[in-house]
């Protein structure tokens, strides 16, 4: 059977639905215990800022804890939501621990302080952009807020901060005087720090942070850390590290006399100081290094720095650096023949040594920034006060101890090949080829001077004992130079058996003297020793080039033995004095057309030794009449065997013209005036020494005098052979006649006219000659 299910009808439904409501309208709880279920107000804000809440404001109860909007708590007197207690409600952990960044409550931004002078707060329409709290004192929220903000495009600028961040912009709102870069002795901002490395992952891991798009840029955060730093000034890495993990060439500071540590130790330097701090100030130093000391005034920028200690009231005055008598500052390096950039140094101009590449050194303009091309030197072009030492660490001495050529922050060593030197004085390095280096010439007493290296034994640049650095006693002299030189070439010294002798070129004596009044190509000397100051005096150093032993030849070897003798090619000569005679005729030019004549022995006697047994080639022109050292006779410096005559200036010639001697052909029958008979050279305003018509008489010991005798150099220039022409002569052996056979100006007899009158002339003429005196009985 089928049966069919009615449904409900509409009536039972509905009747239904009323019994339910029904029951919901009478177990409906009363309004109060509504209103609990109710959404209270700003409920979102209520987290921090709980009297919004509805339940805090009835006032049919009280609190448990009386309210206080206005707290004093540890910053000052704020708003009770601003407080840390409620930051730490949700930065416990529940949320986010940033507990760590209040743990001893040590490196932090500070709190509860009021800003100092020097911070100004920006403002916005009239209103403070970071607030302070109600004593005017900084607090988290003037610089955080709860209230995010969308900064937009700026990504990377955190949401939580009243102003966005990026490339620390938040702290250069208040702290603009940190970012003026180096101009005003702050550290450099926005530099790519590729510059001097990449990124430090130390410095990563530590929190820093980098600018720019590709974060490789200093900012504010890249050394500061806000919250949990590591050390003071909210650095992020210990003080000792942070300058380091970016410059880390400069690590060799570390545990040398120019680190903190050690100067503390002494009492030196504030014992807080960091190992780059105790020197430069990231923010608000003196010039372009940060500089944290005084400068010294009137100095180059950089000099002035390392004065700030190295002087007689300073840190390390017991290493003090004068002006005087120290290695020059502020001069152009192009003035030693060096053309620099930054990456390479070539050295130009003639006798050059060095071999090789020179290593490239810092130079600086006159404010002490370092240039890319030429530039000046400054001490650290020498130095780097960094690195005490470049030799490898088993070479290197104890950075303690008393510094030499191998340390004492030299970039280059001061060692026996002279490298830190020749570096820059290229001219000079051929020394360690010759009798002047001595562990060649005395090897017991190189490196005695505290100098020490090549160049250390004769020089010193610091505190040296004279100008040029000279780092030696001084002998007997006329003059500094010579005084120098004398050092070693005196009796009891080390070149003792290379001196000068009694009778030697004069030194010390003003060029100007000389009858031409010459401008020689050679150096000149201030009685003081100072190169081209002063009337310009002739000393050893004139025609001698201490430092390399061939003029001719730097790279010549032929000097680098302790017995080799030298001649006139060489012996640190600066300009050959052999074969021919350019050296002598620098100065002495009215004496260079000697060359050629019959007085040059290349021409009539090539194999003729003068008084020590040396012929022309070796001497040279000059060098086989007279001896610049050593010399057998004091007048003229004489070099030959002095021949037979009434007086000293006949006895010169005669050397020569002698029947006994190669010029023996060369002797007339009457040979000199009667020396009972003395004339007056003309002088005043007549014709003078040296010009045309003078007529040189002598004294007694053969120099010339107002009044004297009559004698061979009266009427001949031994160093010309024609007065008519000025030239040298025909170069072979020439019989003369009364134009030229080496006569002074044979138009001009007026010395013998005198005495002669008329007859001057052809006594002037027949002077030699014995026919024409028997012919002519006048002359009896």
């Amino acid at each position: 059977m089928i049966t069919a299910r009615i449904p409900l009808s509409t009536h039972y439904c509905n009747l239904v639905l009323l019994i339910l409501m029904l029951l919901f309208m009478l177990f409906q709880p009363g309004k109060e215990a509504w209103a609990a279920r109710d959404i209270s107000p700003k409920r979102e804000c209520s987290i921090c800022h709980v009297m919004w809440l509805t339940e805090f404001t009835r006032k049919d109860s009280a609190t448990l804890i009386p309210y206080d909007p206005k707290p004093v708590v540890d910053t000052g007197k704020q708003d009770v939501a601003s407080t840390e207690r409620m930051c730490f409600s949700c930065h416990d952990g529940f949320v986010l621990d940033s507990r760590f960044a209040w743990a001893k409550r040590e490196h932090f931004h500070p709190v509860g302080v009021k800003p100092p002078k020097d911070i100004k707060i920006p403002t916005l329409e009239g209103k403070t952009v970071f607030p302070l709290n109600e004593e005017g004192k900084i607090y988290c929220g003037t610089c955080h807020s709860a209230h995010g903000i969308d900064w937009e495009k700026e990504k990377f600028s955190p949401i939580f901060l009243r102003v966005k961040n990026v490339n620390s912009s938040l702290c250069l709102a208040c702290h603009l005087d940190r970012a003026t870069g180096i101009k005003e002795g702050n550290h450099p901002m926005f530099k790519n720090i590729e510059r001097v490395g990449k990124v430090p992952e130390q410095l990563r891991e530590a929190g820093s942070k980098f600018g720019g798009k590709k974060h490789n840029k200093v900012i504010c955060q890249s050394c500061h850390r806000i919250h949990g730093a590591a050390d003071k000034k909210l650095l992020a890495v210990n003080k000792h590290e942070l300058c380091t993990t970016c410059h880390a060439n400069k690590k060799g500071v570390d545990g040398t006399k120019h680190d903190a540590a050690i100067m503390t130790k002494k009492g030196l330097i504030a014992p807080d100081s960091g190992l780059c701090t105790a020197c430069h100030k990231p923010h608000s130093g003196k010039g372009p290094r940060m500089w944290a000391f005084k400068l010294r005034k009137g100095e180059n920028r950089i000099t002035a720095m390392c004065l700030s200690c190295h002087n007689p009231e300073g840190v390390a005055k017991k290493k003090v650096i004068s002006k005087k008598h120290t290695h020059p500052i502020g001069v152009s390096i192009e003035e030693v023949g060096i053309s620099a950039t930054r990456k390479q140094w070539k050295a130009v101009g003639e006798n050059v040594y060095v071999k090789g590449s020179l290593t490239p050194l810092p130079l600086y303009d006159k404010h002490g920034n370092r240039v890319s091309k030429g530039g000046q030197i400054a001490c650290t072009t020498c130095h780097d006060p960094h690195n005490w030492s470049t030799l490898p660490a088993k070479q290197r001495p104890d950075p303690l101890a008393e510094g030499d050529g191998r340390g004492s922050f030299l970039r280059i060593p001061f060692d026996r090949k002279g490298a830190i030197c020749t570096n820059c004085h290229v001219d000079k390095a051929m020394v360690a080829l010759s009798k002047h280096n001595l562990q060649i010439s005395s090897p017991k007493n190189a490196g005695k001077t505290t100098g020490g290296g090549l160049c250390g034994d004769c020089h010193k640049p610091h505190e040296g004992t004279g100008p040029n650095l000279w780092a030696r006693d001084f002998g007997p002299g006329n003059d500094t130079i010579e005084k120098m030189c004398r050092d070693c070439h005196r009796k009891d010294g080390i070149a003792a058996d290379k001196l000068t002798g009694e009778n030697f070129h004069p030194v010390g004596v003003d060029i100007s003297k000389l009858v031409y009044n010459p401008k020689p190509n050679l150096p000149l000397f201030s009685k003081s020793g100072k190169l081209g100051y002063g009337a310009g005096r002739v000393s050893c150093g004139t025609c001698h080039n201490p430092h390399q032993w061939d003029p001719q030849d730097p790279d010549s070897i032929e000097g680098a033995f302790p017995d080799v003798e030298g001649n006139g090619q060489n012996s640190f000569l600066r300009i050959p004095a052999a074969p021919g005679e350019k050296l002598c005729v620098e100065c002495h030019t009215d004496k260079r057309f000697i060359r050629g004549t019959d007085h040059d022995l290349h021409v009539t006697g090539p194999d003729q030794p003068n008084a020590v047994g040396d012929a022309v080639d070796k001497t040279g022109i000059c060098g086989q009449c007279h001896m610049v050292h050593n010399a057998p006779n004091r007048l003229r410096l004489w070099a030959r065997k002095l021949g037979p005559g009434k007086n000293p200036q006949e006895r010169l010639c005669r050397s020569c013209h002698n029947k006994d001697r190669f010029a023996g052909n060369k002797l007339p029958t009457r040979i000199t005036h009667p020396v009972e008979i003395r004339g007056i050279s003309m002088r005043g305003g007549q014709p003078t020494r040296g010009k045309k018509g003078h007529r040189p008489v002598f004294d007694d010991q053969g120099k010339e005098a107002r009044s004297g005798v009559i004698t061979c150099p009266t009427c001949h220039n031994p160093h010309k052979w024609s007065d008519i022409k000025q030239r040298p002569g025909p170069g072979k052996n020439v019989e003369g006649d009364v134009r030229n056979s080496f006569l002074r100006d044979a138009r001009n007899v007026d010395l013998c006219a005198n005495c002669h009158g008329m007859d001057a002339i052809f006594r002037f003429k027949y002077f030699h000659a014995e026919a024409s005196r028997r012919k002519h009985r006048l002359y009896e």
